[in-house]
């Protein structure tokens, strides 16, 4: 079953989920003049999905939220927004019967939510775990630290926060590591994101009691024991446990929890209406994935971004740290091959055209095109290619207008 709604111009349809393998969808390329452009946003989210997570939330109760009606999405019709109705059509049929591995899918144009669908018998109140989608939302915790002088600046030093780091880290190098250098991905720390990923997830034989123990247990010192293997500041290397240091180091400089911090400061200023995010064996939220979250609040980071930090009138994130987490700090590499900010991939500008993203396993996205003024955002079962493709075959080419 699916539940689907392009705003006030279809009514939700539901019916037996059907495949027709032998069907391939239209190429729309033509009618959007911006598509070649971002065909390299579209390469980029692609190779992006192989992002992979440690850790489950299935235990983790679900935090429901009381939420005002002044931060429900406003719904318009498509064409209002410069939508083409027919394209928008084509990809309600297309996700209803070619992609079930498609969860859900919410368009967002000039601030105004235009498209829904859902598959599976979901619906907009269900949580979709967006794996690490939970950078991103880290990112915009950090920002919110610094604006509210919870933390100095981005130079400040991570042993500061984590005095085990000068106890523990095989290096002296490590005492030099930043929070900069954390959201940037460029911490210096030895990091095999798939070995580490098969090791915990397929291939238990093969790790060492030593190295399961540590990660099992404490998680802080897991990161921090790792050997150094780059200057601090130099090389990009996608690393899961610096986002988790960011997460510790957010719980211990604003004595309360991630979750608690961000439902003051996030959560509820966005009108999140329920969440879910797991805890390591210590008590510190994954910072790095694991959280879940509605689609239609994914969007609503994706708006709060394109809105450069501002919801409802009121800023929520600095605007400077939003330009400073969207744009390249670094040239970034595996696994999306896009440039890289704050916890945020980048795709470079192409004619004028540019445009961020946050991604997680399995096909989760929250895309951003500020020359569109557009917010994706789309949850899935299975990998990049199959997701993306809605993005280059229909909502591109249906924001021709």
């Amino acid at each position: 079953m699916c539940q689907s709604k392009v705003c006030a111009v279809c009514s939700p349809e539901g019916g037996a989920t059907r495949r027709n393998p032998g069907n391939v969808a239209p190429d729309y390329a033509s009618l959007h003049p911006g598509y070649r452009s971002l065909r390299w946003l579209v390469v980029a989210l692609s190779m992006a999905g192989l992002i992979s997570a440690c850790a489950t939330s299935s235990s983790t109760p679900v935090t429901i939220l009381a939420t005002s009606p002044a931060n429900d999405w406003k719904e318009s019709a498509p064409a209002t927004q410069g939508m083409d109705t027919d394209i928008l059509a084509k990809l309600q049929q297309h996700l209803r019967e070619h992609a079930p591995h498609i969860r859900s899918v919410v368009v967002v144009r000039h601030n105004s939510l235009v498209f829904e669908q859902y598959n599976h018998g979901l619906s907009r109140d269900d949580l979709h775990e967006v794996h690490s989608v939970t950078k991103s939302v880290t990112s915009a915790l950090i920002g919110i630290a610094l604006e509210k002088h919870y933390l100095h600046d981005l130079d400040q030093k991570v042993v500061d926060f984590v005095p085990e780091l000068a106890e523990v880290a095989r290096d002296p190098k490590a005492q030099d590591i930043t929070l900069r250098h954390l959201l940037t991905m460029t911490s210096g720390f030895k990091n095999k994101e798939q070995s580490i990923d098969d090791c915990l997830h397929f291939k238990l034989s093969s790790c060492s009691t030593d190295m399961l123990d540590l990660f099992h247990d404490d998680l802080i010192k897991f990161a921090i024991k790792r050997p150094i293997v780059s200057v601090p500041g130099q090389t990009f290397n996608y690393d899961s446990f610096a986002a988790h240091l960011l997460s510790v180091i957010l719980t211990r400089a604003t004595k309360m929890s991630t979750a608690k911090f961000a439902e003051q400061y996030l959560f509820g200023p966005l009108g999140v209406s329920r969440y879910r995010w797991p805890t390591d064996h210590q008590g510190y939220h994954d910072g790095a994935f694991g959280l879940e979250l509605t689609t239609r609040d994914m969007a609503k980071l994706g708006q709060l971004y394109l809105n450069h930090g501002v919801w409802n009138g009121r800023q929520i994130i600095p605007s400077d740290y939003v330009a400073a987490s969207t744009r390249k700090q670094t040239a970034g590499g595996w696994p999306a091959g896009a440039d890289y900010g704050y916890l945020w991939w980048v795709t470079p500008p192409t004619d004028n055209v540019a445009a961020y993203f946050a991604n997680g396993k399995g096909g989760q996205y929250i895309m951003i095109v500020p020359s569109l003024d557009l917010v994706i955002a789309i949850t899935s079962n299975q990998g990049p290619q199959r997701t993306t493709g809605i993005v280059r075959e229909f909502i591109l080419p249906a924001t021709a207008r």
